[in-house]
């Protein structure tokens, strides 16, 4: 039992108390009785020949909670989230995968893997000002075969003259003229939608209140309409959006990683710049498969998102 135990910690990423505890309460359960804290530290010492203090119970159960291996069923009552436990075992599996394919190589080809490691080169990082980095990243697109993109509200919607405003107008052009027009760019855009900066961007530019929201519901409708016309366009939902701001471009593979930086109040004012084979490579890695927190803005569902999405413009707006 012990060396399962270990085996099944290390498959799910959590300690060996963990274990412990996540035994004891699928044990409990087993045997048709509650697992309440009283419950599970009764069996624990049964079986373990040692006591589990109650605050420290509580710290371990939230722990297996928040890694969504564990679920209360009740009032003071837990069981096994089965379908956590299944999701993280298939993500260990996908990693072990990765693992076994880079053993591999070693292994058949240990010389050449050996001077790949001898021969490893530092990626590239540069710090650039809002301008260059712009420029950087249109130079980008005009070489990509594939673009992704993670904003909190992308402006690729917006209309001409904030675009112009904002600094990135021929980037932004660049990226609708290929994928749009010529239709020789596949764009991926993950975002959360976030009505604050659009509300930022419009509040400046328009005189009045009802101006604003008259141009914010019209970008909504021209995401629609996009996402409903054009095959090389997707647009990624997330409730919240989790990470950094990032472009990645991919030519022939990943090579090239962008980065914003935003100053306190959210604007941009620059980026960073990494020429990284295995740094795009990993970025590359979280896009593929999208993750199943993200939704694609097709369909029935896709139209429910942006109708909410209104909504909640016309009371931010208001």
């Amino acid at each position: 039992m012990e060396e399962e135990l270990t085996s099944l910690g290390r498959w799910l990423g959590i300690t060996g108390q963990q274990s412990e505890v996540l035994r004891t309460i699928h044990k409990l359960r087993l045997d048709g009785h509650r697992a309440n804290p009283k419950g599970i530290s009764l069996e624990y010492r049964k079986d373990y020949s040692r006591s589990i203090q109650i605050s420290n119970l509580f710290h371990v159960l939230d722990a297996l909670m928040e890694k969504k291996l564990v679920k209360k069923d009740g009032p003071a009552s837990y069981d096994l989230n089965i379908n956590g436990i299944e999701r993280v075992l298939s993500d260990f599996e996908q990693k072990l995968g990765e693992e076994m394919s880079g053993f591999k190589k070693a292994r058949s080809e240990t010389v050449k893997y050996l001077n790949q490691i001898a021969k490893k080169e530092k990626p590239t990082v540069r710090y650039m000002d809002l301008t260059e980095f712009f420029d950087s990243a249109a130079d980008s697109v005009s070489r990509a075969k594939k673009y992704y993109m993670v904003a909190h509200f992308p402006k690729l919607f917006h209309p001409m003259v904030i675009k112009k405003k904002l600094s990135r107008y021929e980037y932004l052009e660049l990226i609708e003229e290929r994928c749009f027009v010529k239709q020789n760019l596949d764009v991926n855009i993950m975002t959360d939608l976030d009505i604050d900066f659009l509300y930022k961007d419009f509040s400046r530019f328009f005189p009045s209140e009802r101006e604003a929201l008259k141009a914010a519901l019209s970008i909504i409708d021209q995401i629609q309409y996009a996402v409903d016309h054009y095959k090389h366009l997707r647009v990624y939902y997330t409730k919240k959006l989790i990470g950094m701001d990032m472009l990645l471009p991919i030519c022939d593979e990943p090579k090239d990683l962008y980065f914003y930086m935003r100053d306190q109040e959210g604007e941009i004012i620059g980026g960073v710049y990494i020429e990284s084979s295995e740094t795009a490579k990993r970025a590359y890695s979280t896009f593929t498969p999208i993750p199943s927190n993200y939704t694609v803005l097709e369909g029935t569902q896709g139209k429910r998102i942006l109708k909410n999405l209104k909504r909640e413009i016309r009371a931010r707006f208001g």
